[in-house]
């Protein structure tokens, strides 16, 4: 048995891993602010000066999730902007089919295939001795 190189093997993987954890990316922001949150308090909240508010960076992390989401609004748009200049540039010609001619073409299988059902000859017996 022939072994596969291991690079397809990494390639595969990554791929599935890709598809695997692609519906958690918008948890990525939560994930960041856990893992950074000392620095991000201290460092990046845009609301140091009011310690008040209590906002310990979750401006940032608001700020984080308008991002992600904007990013995919746009993704959602541009693809659905593709598709529609690619079929407006196509010249599709449907033609959706009337009751009647529907009918028609149904009758005329119908009859064709019970007609030659009831016009077939019968085979006849076997010759027996």
């Amino acid at each position: 048995m022939k072994r596969s190189p291991i690079y397809k093997s990494i390639i595969v993987y990554t791929l599935l891993a890709m598809y695997l954890l692609n519906p958690f990316r918008f948890t990525l922001p939560y994930i960041d602010y856990t893992i950074h949150y000392q620095y991000i308090s201290k460092v990046l909240c845009e609301n140091k000066d009011k310690p008040m508010m209590n906002c310990n960076g979750k401006c940032y992390l608001n700020k984080q999730l308008k991002q992600s989401s904007n990013q995919e609004a746009q993704n959602n748009t541009n693809t659905y902007k593709v598709l529609q200049e690619e079929i407006q540039t196509e010249n599709y010609q449907y033609s959706i089919p009337s009751y009647y001619q529907i009918r028609s073409i149904a009758t005329y299988f119908y009859s064709k295939n019970t007609l030659a059902v009831f016009l077939k000859q019968p085979t006849p017996p076997p010759q027996l001795g």
